[in-house]
């Protein structure tokens, strides 16, 4: 009796660890949000997982490869500090055909609010056009829609 008693406390211990989960989220805050703070729970979540989130950002760079348009928060593209927001080439012509103005013309220098999946994205260095075998990562926000950015200040 006493062994069976003990079996069935052991196995519901075991039970109640083996699916316990936990899932980090950002802070909500109402000033610009903490880059390497993001940065972090994106690199705690690769790859697989993708946190969705309200973020605010000011946008000092942009860039853009094949349609797709490119908000950065620091100079280099490539700084650990850098968010991008990664408009698709979908959302940057819709973008260009609500506002008969480039994406990347309109955010630069402004603070936004965005809200979209937070993801850290390997980027490959290519040479000669084809992957060198070196890469770097990147932590993108990926707005679903306009709706999902607003400006915040212009300045």
């Amino acid at each position: 009796m006493r062994a069976l008693l003990v079996l069935s406390f052991l196995l519901t211990l075991v039970g109640c660890s083996a699916t316990h989960t936990t899932t980090q989220t950002l802070p909500k805050k109402s000033v610009v949000s903490d880059t390497m703070e993001m940065r972090r729970v994106a690199a705690e979540q690769y790859p697989a997982s993708v946190i969705d989130g309200s973020y605010t950002l000011k946008v000092v760079a942009t860039g853009q490869q094949r349609n797709a348009v490119f908000l950065n928060t620091q100079e280099d593209y490539r700084d650990p500090r850098n968010i991008t927001i990664a408009l698709s080439p979908k959302l940057a012509k819709a973008f260009y055909s609500q506002h008969q103005q480039q994406p990347q013309d309109y955010f630069k220098g402004k603070t936004i609010a965005v809200s979209g999946e937070l993801k850290q994205v390997e980027i490959l260095f290519l040479k000669d056009g084809r992957p060198s075998g070196k890469y770097y990562y990147q932590t993108h926000v990926r707005p679903g829609s306009l709706d999902d950015i607003r400006i915040v200040s212009a300045g």
